[in-house]
């Protein structure tokens, strides 16, 4: 999948809400008073980079950066997964 592919996958997985939250995520979530549409945001109009090829588990993990709703910067660890149609937010920071 190249870098526009992904950002447009990523950007409709968005819209439609298929985001799930690792036990570590939620953690630093609560931690660094992230919520979930801040999340969202950053999948809608952050900056893609660090972009890894797909493992075994048919997963493109990559790092987004932009900002929350407040206009605080935010960087999310992602990990874009084919198979269920959805993105897994790894950690956020």
């Amino acid at each position: 999948m190249n870098r526009t592919t992904l950002k447009t996958t990523l950007r409709n997985l968005a819209q439609n809400h298929c985001l799930i939250l690792s036990t570590h995520c939620k953690r630093r979530m609560e931690k660094r008073n992230v919520t979930s549409e801040d999340i969202l945001h950053v999948l809608m109009w952050g900056d893609l980079s660090e972009i890894q090829k797909q493992n075994e588990n048919q997963e493109i993990k990559c790092k987004l950066t932009g900002k929350d709703i407040e206009g605080d910067r935010l960087t999310l660890q992602v990990a874009v997964c084919e198979k269920n149609n959805s993105v897994i937010c790894i950690t956020v920071y």
